[in-house]
């Protein structure tokens, strides 16, 4: 599987590959903090130089003093590498962008076959607002140990206690064959403990939302 790196310099030069040579020491340190194998030395990379093997997806957007990084994409197999969830009860199907200590876009599809509809209910299917809010817990799951700089074998030696949901409300309700979509984003960080926004949204709508706390801990 091949995955791209992918600079943008709009707010301080033009995107070409001159410019884009300004961001290969970054890119060389995004790359290594990945692991990545050998990577290219030249000072001006073209845009089929920006593929390597065997790395997450990572978008890098110039900021005031220094590039954030973006990881674009993590679909079910990487996610279950950060989580230790399984089906029935893994409720994020794919990541779609992570910024690393700031926010998480992803989203579950909702399907008509998933257990919980046998009872919930029968002949009016409406999918549980307390997996709504378990999905916004495994979404700020994954971008607490997305955030944090531990390689796959110490992230499978932790695992995340949520410790407070507040503010849940619930805004309308999700059904089969919804996209339920989770926006995450970090209020504060300290040490092991997350102070997590989440809000969850199909089609663009709010459905529902909450505050929620965690921490990070060894199994």
């Amino acid at each position: 599987m091949t995955y791209t790196v992918i600079a943008d310099t709009s707010r301080h030069a033009e995107r070409d590959s001159a410019s884009l040579s300004l961001l290969y020491p970054f890119i060389r340190l995004i790359l290594s903090k990945n692991g990545s194998k050998a990577i290219h030395t030249k000072n001006i990379l073209t845009a089929d130089e920006w593929s390597y093997p065997l790395l997450t997806i990572i978008a890098v957007k110039w900021g005031d003093f220094l590039p954030k990084v973006f990881i674009t994409m993590l679909d079910v197999i990487q996610i279950q590498k950060i989580l230790p969830h399984r089906f029935p009860f893994l409720l994020v199907d794919r990541v779609t962008q992570i910024t690393p200590n700031e926010s998480l876009i992803g989203y579950k599809n909702v399907t008509i076959g998933e257990q919980i509809f046998e009872g919930h209910f029968p002949g009016h299917p409406i999918y549980p607002g307390v997996m709504i809010l378990e999905g916004m817990a495994q979404a700020g799951g994954i971008l607490a140990f997305q955030s944090m700089d531990m390689t796959e074998e110490e992230a499978a030696r932790k695992v995340v206690y949520f410790m407070s949901i507040d503010g849940a409300k619930f805004r309308a309700p999700v059904r089969p064959g919804d996209r339920l979509e989770y926006r995450m984003s970090v209020i504060k960080h300290k040490g092991a403990i997350w102070v997590l926004s989440g809000r969850a949204y199909v089609d663009g709508v709010l459905v529902s939302e909450a505050e929620l706390k965690a921490m990070i801990v060894d199994k």
